[in-house]
């Protein structure tokens, strides 16, 4: 498998629960993570075409963050922002 170890662990699920991806997954995931990704951008853009810059996007500017630092920053702060992200 791709992703390095032999299944991956759902959000809010007991640390020992580990999901077997099934024939298919990993494309299956590719493919929802890289429509997430057009999604966000297209927000990005009509963010910006009205003349606002996003919050995620300024806070990456001011401190000078590539992509792995914002999303390890995110991943850091995903369970004060969501509950099911706590262990």
């Amino acid at each position: 498998m791709g992703l390095g170890f032999p299944g991956f662990h759902p959000f809010g699920a007991q640390p020992s629960l580990r999901v077997a991806l099934s024939e298919g997954g990993e494309e299956a995931f590719a493919r929802a993570e890289a429509q997430a990704a057009r999604q966000a951008q297209a927000v990005a853009q009509r963010a910006q075409a009205g003349g606002e810059v996003p919050r995620l996007m300024r806070l990456q500017s001011a401190f000078g963050l590539d992509r792995f630092e914002l999303d390890a920053l995110l991943i850091y702060l995903a369970p004060a922002l969501d509950l099911r992200y706590c262990a």
